[in-house]
């Protein structure tokens, strides 16, 4: 086994290291729902059912709808994890087959020159960073979101919870109360990013690898290049077994693409809308002064907003170099008509790529980002209109 293969498989093992945790390690074959795994759905179920209770409290007890928004700041958050561990059991056997896929591109073009060497080792370093990246944001936005309670209290003497929900039989008012309730919410806290991590490492290392396929097809290009020439002799021979192999890597880029848009038809859908309900329901109550920890978390759900659009950006700019690689890197007038006719296939297919999409409501982009931040801020116009009246 070589450098590349090596370094990519040892970046997957931390991550499944990491989804062993949350009960969720879908790429052992033997994998099933196991005791870790039912305690996650059962914390998961118990923090809703808490929040519905601590709505309950605010609304029917307090008669203070600002409640029901605190309640629903993180909410979001929950729903998110819960919807990535019902994705990866759920399609447990495509995600499988897609690890085994990468894998295989790994073991076969490491062994092939060294510009596929260098794709391979690019690739492998670009996922490295990005998976350090996305710990590091959750590190930091989990020590924040922990850090601000005990900052207010030895600060101004102050006790603020660092989430809004409730415990039926925990007095929030006295002092074992105010401690109870800070362990839970520590805990909770803990839990949901690690969960919400280890789900979004998946997501990530896989959407990654689409620029890994586009970059080969373009050596694939350049390869075929080379063994044409300009003069009228019939190269055929030569070049029709490399071009076929072309066309067969590029259905693969097609399945891939589409394979991850199936998968993550929901996790996507869910993740956007709910991290856009969430940064405003966040920036409402914090510029309110109730939720001073809110700052943190805001800053976490606007990153991971855009990281997500981000990739779907980076998708949409591969299947743009894909067109442009059969329109500009490939040498087509060297080739026969025959071969030109195979390339005008390809050329139609890479023309209406597959796009991943936030519930096929809009695709999933930078552009869709910056849209959600219009309607939030909208949104956070209403809100603000309703609490003066």
């Amino acid at each position: 086994m070589s450098n590349c293969r090596d370094r990519f498989n040892s970046l997957f093992k931390f991550c499944r290291k990491c989804s062993v945790i949350v009960g969720a390690d879908i790429i052992d074959p033997n994998f099933r729902y196991n005791a870790v795994t039912w305690f996650v759905i059962m914390a998961t179920n118990t923090f809703f059912v808490l929040t519905a209770y601590t709505i309950y409290i605010g609304l029917y007890i307090d008669k203070d709808w600002v409640i029901l928004l605190q309640a629903l700041c993180m909410a979001g958050s929950a729903v998110q994890g819960f919807t990535k561990l019902y994705t990866v059991t759920t399609y447990k056997l495509i995600y499988r087959e897609i690890y085994k896929e990468i894998d295989e591109v790994y073991k076969i073009y490491e062994q092939k020159h060294i510009q596929y060497k260098n794709a391979l080792n690019n690739s492998t370093s670009m996922n490295i960073k990005f998976v350090k990246f996305i710990a590091a944001l959750y590190l930091c936005a989990t020590i924040a979101l922990l850090s601000v309670p005990h900052i207010y209290l030895i600060m101004y003497g102050k006790k603020i919870f660092v989430m809004q929900f409730l415990i039926p039989g925990i007095d929030s008012k006295t002092n074992v109360g105010h401690v109870l309730m800070t362990i839970a919410h520590s805990i909770c806290i803990l839990m949901g990013a690690f969960g919400n991590f280890a789900g979004d490492v998946f997501f990530f290392l896989f959407v990654l690898q689409v620029p890994l396929y586009k970059n080969i097809l373009r050596i694939k290009f350049e390869d075929l290049n080379d063994i044409s020439t300009d003069t009228e002799e019939d190269n055929s021979m030569k070049t029709l077994p490399l071009l076929r192999d072309i066309l067969k890597w590029h259905q693969k880029y097609s399945d891939f693409t589409q394979t991850l848009s199936d998968v993550f038809f929901a996790v996507l859908f869910i993740q956007v809308f709910s991290t856009t309900f969430n940064i405003g329901l966040t920036i409402f109550i914090t510029f309110s002064g109730a939720w001073p920890a809110g700052y943190a978390f805001l800053i976490y759900s606007f990153i991971i907003l855009y990281t997500y659009c981000g990739l779907g950006t980076l998708t949409e700019f591969a299947n743009d170099d894909v067109c442009d690689y059969v329109y500009n890197t490939c040498l087509w007038y060297r080739l026969s008509v025959s071969e030109r006719k195979m390339l005008m296939i390809m050329l139609m297919k890479a023309q209406k790529p597959t796009l991943m999409t936030v519930g096929d409501v809009m695709p999933l982009s930078v552009t869709t980002a910056l849209s959600m931040t219009k309607t939030v801020y909208s949104f956070l116009m209403m809100l603000l209109n309703c609490s003066k009246e």
